[in-house]
């Protein structure tokens, strides 16, 4: 079953608070992704935060072949993730 997932409100027009368009996520990893996300980081920052995280990697990995955007999507999502809080504690 897939699951399907919106972002931002009914006024967006299509796009979520970022810009990213919301028509093409509709996976079970995605919201598997946030989940594991929220698990690790949620301490750091919010689920909103680490769900606009994860949805702007995803729009910045468009055209990558779709078996890989799982792995990608979160490998570039823990990295941002990470230096974003890293950018926190040395400022």
């Amino acid at each position: 079953m897939t699951a399907l997932v919106s972002f931002g409100s009914p006024t967006d027009e299509g796009s979520d608070a970022i810009g990213a368009p919301d028509h093409w996520i509709s996976q079970d990893w995605y919201l598997q992704l946030i989940e594991r996300l929220a698990a690790e980081f949620a301490h750091f920052m919010p689920r909103p935060a680490l769900s606009a995280i994860a949805h702007r990697c995803q729009a910045d990995l468009s055209g990558t072949p779709a078996g890989a955007m799982p792995e990608l999507t979160e490998r570039l999502a823990r990295h941002r993730i990470c230096e974003l809080l890293a950018h926190r504690r040395s400022g």
